[in-house]
């Protein structure tokens, strides 16, 4: 598989990255355009996974799970599941982002849990 999303993602898939968390081997949150990092190059945030995602969750958030295929780059590197989510409104923190990156095997377990649906194309 070279690439695949969730096509049925919650509006408000709390539940969902909260457990992806738990099943999760790396978390990632980034900001830009902030009092901390007023550029527009992403950089490490300060803010925790709950704070982030209730400032993501505010302010118009676009929320998407998608396939990484990084062993069709990197023979070195093994493939996972992306569980990411951003901010698109303005605010007055600024744009906050949150990758989860969960393996296949887990991710699969997550899948048939919640009920989500894959697109591959």
């Amino acid at each position: 598989m070279k690439h695949s999303i969730v096509t049925n993602i919650p509006k408000t898939p709390k539940r969902i990255y909260d457990y992806a968390l738990s099943k999760s081997f790396q978390l990632l949150i980034d900001e830009k355009d902030s009092l901390k990092n007023p550029g527009f190059q992403r950089v490490k945030s300060n803010l925790s996974y709950e704070e982030a995602f209730e400032l993501i969750q505010k302010n118009k958030p676009h929320w998407v799970i998608s396939y990484r295929n990084v062993s069709f780059v990197s023979k070195n590197e093994k493939d996972f599941w992306e569980f990411a989510g951003c901010n698109i409104a303005t605010n007055d923190y600024g744009s906050v982002f949150i990758w989860i990156n969960v393996d296949l095997e887990e991710a699969e377990k997550i899948f048939e849990k919640f009920n989500l649906k894959r697109e591959v194309y």
